[in-house]
């Protein structure tokens, strides 16, 4: 089988992780190292985008793999060197162990959606998690009107507006008081962040819809996509979200959303 592998190269831990990961997978396989994790390492690398390869080894955490996914279209391995690492897949000493797995077709591959960007018309990276708009000056509330497929939903004043994929639920929308959405559901979930007035409750929308941000009033705002890309907004920038054609798809070894979800977000590992 082909590999390719990434890792954040500023980070020492995951360097050092990833030279682990490359010596374990040169045993039966060919590998490919992302460009700047390369360098590091003193290998030969190549860009993601020019990789052609059956799976991508991200070791690292959820950055890394979100950070993978707005550069391409890869079946993803992640491999866990973070404090939660949600939508990773094992641990450092379960790479092994996977391989086998792998080499004997004992997975699945696990596909959820991803949401299309657009900021003023212009196409942006698709977000595995989620697209937050929030005002770029802080204790200054914005004003946000939202549409769902050209009818007006809400008008909000707050620090911002999330629109999070079934994903994203489970990160900032969760913070922020959005509720989980099983990922085999398919639709997007749009949160308030801070809002003066409580005139939008976090809303589920179906995956067809045509969700639209209208920035109203003065002053500038972020658009920040899955914590990896970042554009600041004009006054009266809009937004339009809507399904992207591309998924997200991760090897899966065992249906556990829910363990995950306790183990991870809620209880901490059982006994």
């Amino acid at each position: 089988m082909r590999f390719g592998v990434t890792a954040n190269p500023e980070s020492p831990r995951a360097v050092e992780a990833s030279r682990s990961v490359v010596e374990t997978l040169r045993g039966e396989h060919s590998v490919l190292i992302e460009e700047d994790l390369a360098a590091v390492l003193g290998e030969e690398g190549t860009s993601l985008d020019a990789m052609s390869m059956d799976f991508l080894v991200t070791v690292g955490g959820d950055g890394t793999i979100l950070r993978a996914l707005q550069l391409g279209d890869f079946q993803i391995l992640g491999v866990n060197i973070s404090r939660v690492g949600f939508l990773t897949e094992v641990s450092l000493d379960g790479v092994e162990g996977a391989l086998t797995r792998l080499a004997e077709g004992n997975f699945t591959i696990e596909e959820r959606i991803k949401l299309r960007v657009e900021a003023d018309g212009r196409r942006r990276p698709d977000c595995t998690n989620e697209a937050v708009i929030h005002t770029a000056n802080l204790a200054k509330v914005r004003r946000f009107v939202i549409a769902i497929d050209g009818e007006t939903a809400s008008r909000v004043e707050g620090d911002g507006i999330i629109v999070a994929t079934p994903t994203g639920s489970t990160a900032y929308s969760l913070s922020a008081g959005g509720p989980i959405l099983d990922p085999r559901v398919r639709g997007f979930v749009i949160t308030a962040l801070a809002p003066f007035r409580q005139t939008l409750r976090p809303t589920v929308v179906p995956a067809d819809a045509h969700v639209q941000v209208q920035l109203a009033g003065e002053g500038t705002s972020l658009l920040v996509l899955d914590g990896q890309y970042e554009q600041e907004l004009e006054a009266r920038a809009r937004l339009d979200f809507t399904v992207a054609k591309r998924k997200a798809r991760f090897v899966r070894f065992a249906d556990d959303f829910y363990s995950r979800v306790r183990e991870k977000l809620m209880e901490g590992p059982g006994p």
